[in-house]
Order: structure tokens, then C-alpha cells, then sequence
């Protein structure tokens, strides 16, 4: 009994083991059979939503065919085929917009450099499907269908932006060749130096292109693309085009500029520890790259044309230009905040005429861009593009700087008069340098409407009006010339009181100061319309310094003469000893002051007419006297010794006169320490030497105002 019992167990247990095992196995295969139906439902899905897309346009169609069947018996007048096919039609077109997305993928995901033409065909496709669909949303599977077609549209909008950027990126530099030519003209035209644009030719024999011709540098078939390309994206609403566009063309403009605006490239701090002279030699290279970039802009504005629809051309040329113009408006930052002396006015108008004359030709190539919605708002007074905004600026800016340099100069005459007064009496270097800058600002056709005139206006123009505008400049910049000189020459002869010990030197100093710049107003082209009313005011006065340095350096000489000739030889000379003593004493004053007079030899007179005649000047009075003092005592019985006192002949006298201001070396023995038997006249009698001199300068003096006078 108990082993039966057992033996049931034993086989019951195996039962309900093996019902385990089966029970697992079967739910196995249930849950493979539940995840084959699963992926057969997902893979079954777009299917069923095409399906039932279909069905519901089924039904839809369906529909209209009814109500119009309803509408055609209902009425008793027939309506025409076109009405009831327009009530038909939005029903009709459902389904070839529903299937539109599907039929254009293919097309799309190939992309727009497999076909281009086939890809804009398939993307309007597309945008006319967006625009049917959101206007018929309320339909059945609408919106299914429109959020597809978005999707695959905004993903052929991408393509065309990469598409449309790796164009641009492919063209974004200027062929080598072009770029050294265009470099080579900008440097030639925009005054960079005989020297570099010598060399710019010698290294570009090619010529550069016309003013105003096409560059090609974009070709033509690329255009065309581009065009297409950003035609495609505006219309979908995608502003992509113009962000890749302006970025990369201003690149372009910053590129070609690049080498010219090197030098500018340091930090500030060390561009503004250079020197004037330093930063001056980086002027011609800003000047040409400003000339260059408008040139390129010129090009730039004839792309934009050929690229995007009117409405967007001025937008895109905009963000072109200004972004190339920035490295131009940092560099001309720079030479601004340099410091400021009075010859940085001439770079700093040469970077003012620069700008004068490239705004014309960049206003008229970014208004060539504009729409005509934009050129009506110009001619009815909009503002004018930023970067020329920007470039109208900073002209104002630099002629500002240009007569903050005159004033400096017109300061810095009584300021520096009392540095390096010269020793020997020559021209100030402040009086020659004051000189030379004011004939440098005249040569500048625009210097006068720059300093005097109205900033903000244009030049003057021909004409009876402009002739009134120009003879107002002038008499504005002599005043202001007058003006100067006095000042100059008023600190020069404060300081030449107070440095020359020797007042005849202090004299002859502010003679030739004065000299300097009359005869600079007299002979210059550029001075003369300027300074010719001053220099006939301030003629006599040389002549008074002529007079005031021969009666300071030889007053007491002449004095001496004088009074001597008025009296005779004192009779019983020879038994009177007091009598002979006094003739002793007028010699040895005679002789002292020929010896002081000596020194005047290292004195100097630049002039070589005001030299010659202020020696003939002084031959004329002194010659004649000594030589009237020579015979009258030469034979006289004061002494039986007369070369001790009768030590320089009348031609040594004369060679002395002849020999001023010769700028003679320091300690070279003068024509007073020969012996009278070596006199160069000592040969032609006692009373030649001064004679011959003054026709030797009188005929000096005539060679010299002849040439002078002649143009």
C-alpha cells in the first residue's frame, strides 16, 4: 500500500514538471509571436496612415461629388463647367499635395549639387504643397501630411545654405595675380611713394583694371547658382543666405586689404609708443587700402546685384562694407590718438583728401545696390549707408585734427623759439622749419578749405563763386601766416637778447630770421599769395638791421675815422711828443677793433644777395675812411717805427670786409694776421683793395637778383 502511494507521488511530480516546462515554452512563443506582430504593426504603420490618408481623401472627393450633384439639380438654371470644377478643385488637389513630400524625397535627399535645377524644382514643389495644405488644415490628415512636407523642406532649405556656403568658401579669395595688380594700382594712385609704387610696378608689369570694370571674382556659372540658391531660401523664409553671404564676402574686402594695413596691426600700446616720423610711413599704406577697398566694394556691389532680388541688395551690401571698413576705421583710430606736432598735419591731410575723394565713388556704388523703394527714400533725405556714415565721420574727424596740427604749430613758434639758438647768427631751424611747413600746407590743393572754410561743407567750385570762396581762404590764411611770423620773429628777438653777449650778433641774428622769411614770401609760388603784403611791410626793417649791425660792430670803428678826418696832420708832428703819442693811441684803437672784428668771420648770413650787399654796405663807409686814415698818416713822422702801428693796408682791411661771414673755422688765421708785404692788393697801390671789393660785390649782387628773377 505505502509503496503505491510513493510511486503515484514519484509520477504525479514528474506530471507537473513536465506542465512547467511546457508552460514556459508556450509563453516563450507567445511573447516571440507578440513582438513579430509589434514590428509587423511598425513596419505596417506608414503604410496604414498613407491608407488611411487615402481613404479619408476618398471619402472627401466622395463628399464634394454629392453636394455638387446636390448643388447642379437643386438649382434650375445650369451653371457653367468652370464653377463646379472650382468647387470641386481644392477636394481634387488634396491628394496630389498629400503625395507631394513622397514623390520630392527622393530628389531632396540627393541634394542641390547632384542636380541643382531638379532640386529648386522639387523644393518649390514642396513650398506649394506648405502653402495648400496650411490653407486646408481643417481637411483629414492634413496636418500628418504638412508636418512631413515641413520637415523635408526645412531639410532642403539646410542643403541649399551648405550648398550655398561651400560656393562662397571655394571663391572667397582674390586670384593672386589680381589682388598684386589692384594692390599696385591703389599704391600708385593713392601716392604711396615714387619708390613703392616703382617697385609695385616692377613687380605687377601688368596693368591694373579700369576704374569702374567688371573683376570676375566670382565667375559667371557660379553666380548663377548662387542666385538660385539664395532665391530658393528667401522664398522659404530662410535669412541664411545673407548672414553666409556677408561673412564671407567681407572677408573677401579685410583680405585684400590686409597688406597694407599690416603696420596698424600692433597692440595700442605699442602703436602709440611710436614716433610721428614712424607712424608717418604708415600713412601711404592706409591711403591705398582705403582706395582698394572701395574699388573692391565697387565690385562687391556689382555681385550683390547678380546674387540677391533688389529688396535685399542694399541689406547685404550694407553688412558687406561695414564689416571690410573696420580694420580702415581701427587704423585711422590709431593715427589719431597719435601725438600731436605740426608736421603730423600733412599725413593726417593726406588721409582727409583720401577719404574726400573715395566717398563719391562708395556712396554712388551702395546706392547702386538699393531698391528703388531705398533710392526714393535717399532722394527724399534717409540717412545715408552706415559705412558711409562712418567714412563721412571720420573725414569730419581728421580735418578737425588737421587744424588742431595748425594751431599747434602756431603755438609751438613762441614755445620752441628759445631751443638751439645757433651760435653764429644763421637762420633759426624753428624759423626755417615754421617756413617750410606753411609752403608744404599750401602746395595742398585742399589745405585752405580744410583749415579755414566751412568743415562740413564741400570745396569751393568754380566760377565767379568759387573765385569769392578762394580769395576768402586766402586772405584767412595770411592773416594767419601773418600772424605766425610775427609771433616767431617777435620770440626770436626776445631770445636773441637774452642768449648773444655780443649785441651786433643779436642784430645780425633777427636780420637773418627776418631775411629768411621775406625772401621766402617774395620767391615762393606757394607763399607768395599769402605773405607778399607782408613781406613789402617788413622789407625796410632788414634794412635797419643792416644798419644796426654795422653800427654795433663797427660804430666805434667809423667813429673814430670820422673825427679823424675832420682834423689834419698836427703840425711840428715830429718835435711835439704828445701829439705823436695821441696818433700812437689812434692806432692801437684802430688796430684793437680791426682785431675784435676778425671773430665776426665764423658769423654767418645764409643769404648770399643779403651777404654781399651788407658787405658792400659796410666797404662802402669803412673803405674810404680807412683809406683816407692810411695815406694820412703813412708818410707822418709819429714814429720811426710805422709797421709797428700801420699794420693792415687798406686791402687788408678790404679782405677782411670780403672775408665776413664765410663761416670760417674756429682759429684759421684771417686776412688781418698776414704781413702787409703779403697783402693780395699790396701789389696794386694803398688805395685798390677797397674798390675792387665793392665791385666784385656789386656784380655778385646783380648775378644774384637776376637769378633770382628769373621763373
Amino acid at each position: 500500500m505505502g509503496t503505491s502511494v510513493a510511486e503515484a507521488a514519484v509520477a504525479l511530480r514528474a506530471d507537473l514538471a513536465l506542465l512547467d516546462a511546457s508552460t514556459k515554452e508556450a509563453a516563450s512563443l507567445l511573447d516571440l509571436a507578440s513582438w513579430q506582430l509589434g514590428e509587423l504593426g511598425r513596419q505596417a504603420a506608414p503604410m496604414t496612415s498613407k491608407t488611411l490618408a487615402l481613404a479619408r481623401a476618398k471619402e472627401n472627393i466622395f463628399a464634394a461629388k454629392q453636394r455638387s450633384e446636390e448643388a447642379r439639380y437643386s438649382t434650375s438654371q445650369p451653371q457653367k463647367p468652370f464653377d463646379l470644377w472650382a468647387a470641386v478643385l481644392p477636394e481634387v488637389q488634396v491628394l496630389e499635395h498629400l503625395d507631394a513630400s513622397r514623390k520630392m524625397q527622393g530628389v531632396i535627399q540627393a541634394g542641390p549639387r547632384a542636380h541643382l535645377e531638379g532640386f529648386l524644382a522639387a523644393l518649390d514643389r514642396l513650398e506649394a504643397a506648405i502653402a495648400f495644405l496650411q490653407a486646408h488644415r481643417s481637411m483629414a490628415a492634413a496636418d500628418d501630411a504638412l508636418a512631413h512636407t515641413v520637415a523635408l523642406r526645412d531639410g532642403a532649405l539646410a542643403a541649399c545654405s551648405r550648398e550655398f556656403s561651400a560656393l562662397l568658401q571655394k571663391h572667397q579669395s582674390v586670384p593672386p595675380a589680381l589682388l598684386a595688380r589692384l594692390r599696385a594700382g591703389a599704391a600708385a594712385e593713392g601716392g604711396g611713394g615714387r619708390r613703392a609704387a616703382q617697385a609695385a610696378q616692377a613687380a605687377t608689369p601688368d596693368p591694373s583694371p579700369a576704374p569702374g570694370a567688371a573683376l570676375g571674382l566670382l565667375p559667371e556659372p557660379v553666380l548663377g547658382k548662387l542666385k538660385a540658391l539664395a532665391g530658393a531660401m528667401l522664398r522659404g523664409s530662410s535669412r541664411a543666405a545673407i548672414k553666409a553671404y556677408a561673412d564671407s564676402r567681407r572677408g573677401v574686402l579685410q583680405g585684400g586689404m590686409e597688406g597694407f594695413l599690416a603696420p596698424f596691426g600692433g597692440s595700442r600700446e605699442e602703436l602709440s609708443r611710436l614716433s610721428w616720423q614712424q607712424m608717418e610711413g604708415r600713412i601711404p599704406g592706409w591711403v591705398a587700402a582705403l582706395r582698394l577697398y572701395v574699388r573692391l566694394a565697387q565690385e562687391e556691389a556689382r555681385l550683390c546685384a547678380a546674387v540677391f532680388p533688389p529688396s535685399e541688395q542694399a541689406a547685404v551690401l550694407s553688412q558687406v562694407a561695414a564689416g571690410g571698413a573696420a580694420s580702415l576705421l581701427e587704423a585711422a583710430d590709431v593715427v589719431l590718438a597719435a601725438r600731436r606736432v605740426p608736421e603730423k598735419l600733412f599725413g593726417v591731410l593726406d588721409m582727409h583728401d583720401a577719404a574726400e575723394g573715395c566717398l563719391p565713388p562708395l556712396r554712388a556704388a551702395l546706392a547702386a545696390g538699393a531698391s528703388r523703394l531705398d533710392r526714393a527714400s535717399a532722394a527724399a533725405g534717409a540717412e545715408p549707408p552706415p559705412v558711409v556714415g562712418q567714412l563721412g565721420q571720420l573725414r569730419a574727424r581728421l580735418g578737425a585734427e588737421v587744424r588742431a596740427c595748425f594751431a599747434e604749430l602756431q603755438e609751438s613758434v613762441a614755445r620752441d623759439a628759445a631751443r638751439g639758438v645757433p651760435a653764429d647768427g644763421t637762420v633759426h631751424p624753428l624759423c626755417a622749419s615754421a617756413v617750410s611747413l606753411l609752403r608744404r600746407i599750401l602746395a595742398y590743393q585742399s589745405a585752405l578749405p580744410v583749415l579755414f572754410g566751412d568743415a562740413a561743407g564741400p570745396a569751393p567750385h568754380a566760377g565767379a563763386a568759387g573765385l569769392a570762396v578762394e580769395a576768402r581762404l586766402l586772405e584767412r590764411m595770411g592773416a594767419a601766416a601773418a600772424h605766425l611770423f610775427d609771433t616767431l620773429l617777435a620770440a626770436l628777438e626776445a631770445k636773441a637778447r637774452l642768449t648773444f653777449k655780443s649785441r651786433a650778433l643779436a642784430a645780425l641774428f633777427q636780420m637773418n630770421n627776418l631775411a629768411h622769411v621775406v625772401h621766402a614770401c617774395e620767391t615762393s609760388r606757394e607763399l607768395k599769395a599769402v605773405g607778399e603784403g607782408w613781406a613789402e611791410q617788413h622789407k625796410p626793417k632788414i634794412e635797419e638791421c643792416q644798419q644796426q649791425y654795422v653800427e654795433l660792430a663797427w660804430g666805434g670803428l667809423l667813429s673814430l675815422l670820422r673825427q679823424d678826418a675832420r682834423q689834419g696832420v698836427p703840425g711840428g708832428l715830429a718835435g711835439d711828443k704828445a701829439a705823436r703819442q695821441a696818433v700812437k693811441d689812434k692806432w692801437s684803437a684802430v688796430n684793437k677793433m680791426l682785431a675784435e672784428a676778425q671773430g665776426q668771420q665764423s658769423w654767418a648770413v645764409p643769404d648770399a644777395a643779403l651777404r654781399f650787399a651788407l658787405k658792400d654796405a659796410l666797404s662802402d663807409r669803412l673803405l674810404p675812411l680807412y683809406e683816407a686814415f692810411w695815406s694820412k698818416y703813412r708818410q707822418a713822422p709819429y714814429t720811426d717805427n710805422h709797421s709797428k702801428y700801420e699794420r693792415h693796408s687798406p686791402a687788408d682791411v678790404a679782405s677782411l670786409v670780403n672775408e665776413l661771414f664765410e663761416r670760417a673755422e674756429a682759429g684759421a688765421p684771417g686776412m688781418l694776421g698776414r704781413s702787409p708785404s703779403r697783402s693780395p692788393a699790396s701789389a696794386g697801390g694803398t688805395g685798390g683793395g677797397g674798390t675792387l671789393t665793392r665791385k666784385l660785390s656789386g656784380t655778385m649782387r646783380r648775378m644774384t637778383s637776376s637769378s633770382q628773377g628769373t621763373p
